[in-house]
């Protein structure tokens, strides 16, 4: 079966990504750390990043 993607939404914190993408069945998650038509960056705080980090890797 071919592989499609769908744009996830990780408004608030980058973490909730993983929750939106497991909603529709994604089986794996890929981040943008800026949005592609901008060159301004949003910032994110450790404490964000680590929360992503915690997140399963699903293999």
């Amino acid at each position: 079966m071919p592989k499609v993607g769908a744009h996830i939404s990780a408004a608030v914190s980058l973490d909730l990504s993983f929750n939106r993408a497991q909603e529709i069945g994604a089986d794996c998650t890929q981040i943008f750390i800026s949005p592609p038509q901008q060159w301004a960056h949003t910032p994110r705080s450790d404490e964000e990043i680590g929360e992503y980090r915690k997140k399963p890797n699903p293999q």
